[in-house]
């Protein structure tokens, strides 16, 4: 048995002291983990999801992946960066959190008409219509529940990558030119989140 009887008590044996407790990498903010590890902690039906979405990252031109902590709630995340984009932030973010994995997308507002037309499957727009807007960006989230939300994302995110894309061309070609000093960008940063 599990338990013994203790004054009327029951008692449940505790682990031998030398047991480790097993937690997730994405856990520890003191120990950054690589993108394999955090991947490998995740259960094996997301760990099905994550790879469908890693491949249709993959199929994007120039864009790299790298860890990066984010603060509370995200905490360590994968960040999905494309230079053509021209922005400070990531295209996409993958928050892989053992209870419920989720990618975050942030759209530029003025994007979001072109994208989520009134044919767009819902779960598409109910991620948009329960987003939180900082600046001029839509910071999108879902959690990455089939195969089908995840192809998607997927292509819901290389749309993104094209209108930032063009929109970046675009600014670029009517920009005047720099002033000594001045700032490169001006594009919204990621919500402010606690660095603890």
């Amino acid at each position: 048995p599990d338990h013994h009887l203790q004054r009327g008590r029951v008692l449940r044996e505790r682990p031998p002291p030398n047991m480790k407790a097993q937690t997730s990498p994405w856990l520890d903010r003191f120990a950054e983990p690589s993108q394999q590890e955090l991947l490998e902690a995740l259960p094996a039906e997301t760990r099905v999801l994550t790879n469908l979405f890693e491949q249709g990252i993959d199929r994007l031109p120039d864009v790299a992946s790298v860890v990066e902590w984010q603060g509370m709630p995200w905490r360590w995340v994968l960040s999905y960066d494309a230079p053509q984009a021209d922005s400070d932030r990531g295209i996409a973010y993958l928050v892989p959190d053992p209870a419920a994995t989720r990618v975050a997308v942030p759209i530029a507002v003025e994007h979001v008409p072109r994208l989520l037309g009134p044919r767009s499957a819902r779960t598409l727009r109910e991620g948009v219509t329960h987003s939180s807007v900082v600046g001029d960006v839509a910071w999108t989230e879902w959690v990455l529940a089939t195969k089908v939300l995840t192809e998607r994302l997927c292509k819901m995110i290389a749309v993104t990558l094209d209108e930032a894309t063009s929109s970046a061309v675009t600014v670029s070609a009517t920009k005047r030119p720099a002033v000594a000093g001045g700032s490169k960008r001006s594009a919204a940063r990621k919500p402010s989140r606690s660095r603890s």
